[in-house]
């Protein structure tokens, strides 16, 4: 049977020799693992993916700031499971309009957790 460990909150499975094998967990943290190109040529490769890992469910936003802290888009808003999640951004705004070269600010947040990566687009 399977049961957690009242001290770590790590589950526990229980043999019926009442041998105690810790189970492997997914690693519980949430992560804005930055995009798949670096500085992203958005003409040349199209769009880029920006890898997240939610650790809880719940509500999730994810959005595009310029380096002086004007929203230039929001990727993701809404509720997600835990998981990995690739989002493309393919270097436009709200509006559609191809974004300038430059330092751009990810921002991924959650009911628990924030955190911010830059990003460079080069035209």
């Amino acid at each position: 049977y399977q049961a957690v460990n009242t001290v770590t909150g790590l589950p526990w499975e229980v043999k019926d020799a009442g041998v105690v094998i810790a189970l492997e967990v997914i690693e519980a943290s949430y992560a804005l693992e930055g995009a798949d190109a670096n500085p992203f040529y958005p003409s040349a490769d199209g769009v880029t993916r920006l890898k997240v890992r939610l650790a809880e469910a719940g509500a999730v936003q994810l959005k595009i700031y310029s380096i002086t802290g004007d929203l230039v888009r929001v990727l993701v808003d809404e509720a997600r499971p835990i998981g990995y999640y690739e989002e493309p951004w393919d270097g436009r705004n709200s509006g559609g309009e191809a974004c300038a070269s430059g330092v751009y600010l990810v921002r991924l947040e959650g009911r628990s957790f924030a955190t911010v990566k830059k990003l460079a687009v080069v035209r």
